[in-house]
């Protein structure tokens, strides 16, 4: 089965009125090479937001959602949360759940792009998103060590290990955690 490919040109649809962050969009040509998954439950996906619809339609609510990718196997969905004016990069990193949940991951692309370096899929519950690997039964994406090879070379950033995972999780959730449950309110009581 051939591995479906996002070209950029598509992807932007994601982003608009905005501009596809550049580490992004850098992502994506390192995508286009690869024969196989760099991170394990992640794909680059263009996205009509249907997923977050189920949780609001409201034109504010999807207005502040960028859709970034599947986060997993089974439809979870990674997105930028940006209530104002910035640059994409620079927002929180969400995690829609296609079981229920929804949870700040990332305080950043940054982090984000550590986060799939760590190559497991999140499990995603209503009250906890985690990254979970188990180090003796864990058998690496096929362009896991590529993935992590162009991570330091294009950004400098190191692969996250698990206390990398774990810390990241709960700095972004402490920085924005109550903030985006506030604003999540106003759409969805849930």
């Amino acid at each position: 089965m051939l591995r479906p490919m996002v070209k950029l040109k598509d992807y932007k649809k994601n982003f608009q009125p905005h501009d596809v962050p550049d580490a992004l969009s850098k992502l994506v040509e390192f995508d286009a090479k690869q024969d196989g998954y760099f991170a394990s439950g992640f794909e680059l996906a263009v996205d009509d937001k249907g997923g977050m619809k189920t949780w609001s339609d409201a034109p504010e609510f999807l207005g502040a959602l960028f859709p970034i990718g599947q986060a997993n196997g089974s439809g979870s969905t990674y997105a930028f949360w940006q209530t104002g004016d910035g640059d994409l990069a620079s927002a929180p990193v969400i995690v829609f759940g296609d079981e229920g949940g929804v949870h700040v991951v990332a305080a950043n692309l940054a982090e984000l792009l550590r986060l799939l370096s760590y190559d497991t899929e999140p499990m995603i519950d209503h009250d906890e998103v985690t990254y979970y690997k188990d180090p003796d039964d864990h058998e690496p994406s096929d362009g896991a060590a590529d993935y992590t090879s162009w991570l330091a070379k294009t950004f400098k950033l190191k692969p996250a290990g698990t206390k990398d995972v774990t810390t990241i999780v709960k700095a972004a959730t402490k920085a924005h955690g109550k903030a985006f449950a506030t604003w999540m309110k106003k759409f969805y009581a849930g």
